[in-house]
C-alpha cells in the first residue's frame, strides 16, 4: 500500500522563500512592464482618435440675449472655417 505523506509549510517558510527570490520576482515584474510598454507604444497602432476645437466669440456689451444676426454670423464663420486656422491634434 502507498503511504500518503502530508507536508505542512509555515508562513515563515513562505516569507523566507519570497525574501530569497525577491530580486528575481521584482526583475521579472519590471521586465514584463517594459515588454508590455514597448509593445503598446511601438507595435500596436491606435484605434481611436479624438479632435477638439475651441471657438472664442466676443461677448455682447449689453446683457440681453444674443440676436439672430450675431448667431448667424458666428455660425457662418465656423462653417466656412474662416474664423481660425485649426491645428489638428495628435491621435490619442
Amino acid at each position: 500500500m502507498e503511504e500518503q505523506m502530508e507536508e505542512t509549510i509555515s508562513l515563515q517558510e513562505i516569507f523566507t522563500l519570497l525574501k530569497k527570490k525577491a530580486v528575481l520576482i521584482l526583475s521579472m515584474f519590471f521586465i514584463g512592464i517594459g515588454i508590455s510598454a514597448l509593445i503598446t507604444f511601438m507595435v500596436i497602432t491606435p484605434k481611436y482618435s479624438a479632435t477638439s476645437q475651441l471657438i472664442a466669440t466676443s461677448q455682447s456689451k449689453d446683457n440681453t440675449n444674443a440676436n439672430t444676426d450675431s448667431i448667424n454670423s458666428n455660425l457662418m464663420m465656423i462653417l466656412n472655417n474662416s474664423y481660425f486656422d485649426f491645428k489638428p491634434s495628435e491621435t490619442a
